[in-house]
């Protein structure tokens, strides 16, 4: 997998404890370069396991955060009558774990149909650029 004889299977899964996922702390720690510590994720399912649950902690420890602001926020809001929560926490977290109970389903932007084809649109703007040039 690699040309360098002193990265093993083990030395990448030792560098990857406590990197939090990132990459270039690994390849850091594991004296490898990026094209190395990939071509092992992807063909190591040792090191692809312990890859993807160094990422999970750091998911876990995320949605905690989230979680723990949304209540701080919350708690806020409920002992002061005018304190304004900060729902983008909260919007995020509906947006992608409320999805079975109806958030999150609508795309981002409003998707409007329009009848045009491109060849349409590039003859009308053909046109308008020789109307332009007619001025």
């Amino acid at each position: 997998m690699s040309n360098n004889p002193r990265v093993t299977v083990a030395r990448i899964i030792a560098a990857i404890e406590g990197s939090n996922g990132i990459k270039s702390v690994i390849c850091a720690a594991a004296s490898c370069s990026y094209k190395t510590l990939n071509k092992y994720i992807g063909n190591s399912k040792r090191v692809r396991v312990a890859f993807d649950d160094e990422c999970n902690k750091m998911i876990g420890l995320a949605h905690s955060v989230v979680a723990n602001n949304i209540r701080a926020s919350a708690k806020q809001q409920e002992g002061n009558d005018t304190a304004q929560a900060d729902s983008a926490d909260a919007k995020w977290y509906l947006a992608r774990k409320g999805k079975d109970h109806g958030f999150g389903t609508e795309p981002v932007a409003p998707v409007v149909a329009i009848d045009l084809t491109l060849n349409t649109w590039r003859k009308q703007a053909a046109d308008r650029r020789k109307q332009v040039e007619d001025l």
